[in-house]
């Protein structure tokens, strides 16, 4: 009897340390990140790329579409967005890159998979 209650404390410790966090903090949106922004990078030579991103959001999916000028563009075309918005954090795939931003007001900083250097883009809202 007492390996067994060994084995089930065991169990339920174990499967604690699965849990995952709660659905509400997961779901809950915290920003607005409708709009036109416009963002900029800066590489180690001092060459500039902007972003220009148009977004709609309803609930915590975003769409829009994403458009780059400068010395990569065409390494870089943009195209439409399909994101989130989970808490202050707003995450999107653009050009078959992933982008993670964090928002603050008419504020977005962030990077993304395969951004030139691993550079932070800079977005403000227009």
């Amino acid at each position: 009897m007492t390996t067994r209650r060994r084995f089930v404390g065991l169990l339920v410790l174990g499967c604690a340390g699965c849990a995952k966090p709660d659905w509400i903090e997961s779901t809950l949106v915290t920003v607005d990140v409708t709009g036109e922004w416009v963002g900029t990078l800066l590489n180690a030579g001092g060459v500039s790329t902007t972003f220009y991103l148009s977004a709609r959001q309803g609930g915590a999916k975003v769409t829009g579409h994403l458009t780059i000028s400068g010395w990569n563009a065409a390494q870089f075309p943009g195209g439409d967005i399909i994101g989130t918005v989970s808490g202050d954090v707003f995450r999107f795939a653009a050009g078959g890159r992933q982008f993670r931003l964090v928002v603050s007001g008419d504020e977005m900083r962030g990077g993304g998979e395969g951004v030139v250097g691993g550079g932070v883009v800079d977005f403000r809202r227009r």
